[in-house]
């Protein structure tokens, strides 16, 4: 069973109303018995029959609007360690790319042309650095 506020909305829009013409307007019951209020201007209060006569209408735009809410959240997954392996031997190829774990920085100083980092053992010239650490 679709929800009364469906129908109402599809009723609304029938009669060239939007939900927003009817906030504050319209009140029903919240166990969807039927409408308590209606003061919309321009439009009569709609019987029970002509609410119930959206049923069909109102279903499919709930299950339409389930398959749209549903589809940002449908993606491929990878798994990290074929992810892992896979972005690993692309950095291993790249020649501009270096990647040092467990290095801790000791000293970040921006200057002109990029950034120098201080580490206990090296000096490093970069332009950008990319922390997986947040």
């Amino acid at each position: 069973m679709a929800d009364l506020y469906t129908k109402i909305k599809l009723y609304l829009e029938a009669n060239s109303k939007t939900w927003d013409d009817a906030v504050g307007l319209v009140d029903f019951n919240s166990d969807e018995t039927g409408l308590t209020s209606w003061t919309v201007n321009g439009l009569a209060e709609p019987t029970a029959e002509q609410i119930a006569s959206y049923e069909t209408a109102a279903n499919a735009e709930e299950n339409l609007a389930t398959v749209v809410s549903v589809r940002q959240y449908n993606y491929k997954s990878i798994d990290s360690q074929q992810f892992d392996k896979y972005i690993f031997k692309k950095i291993d190829a790249s020649k501009n790319i270096d990647i040092f774990f467990n290095a801790p920085a000791d000293d970040l100083i921006a200057e002109d042309k990029g950034i120098q980092i201080k580490s206990s053992n090296n000096i490093y010239r970069v332009k950008e650095i990319y922390d997986s650490i947040s």
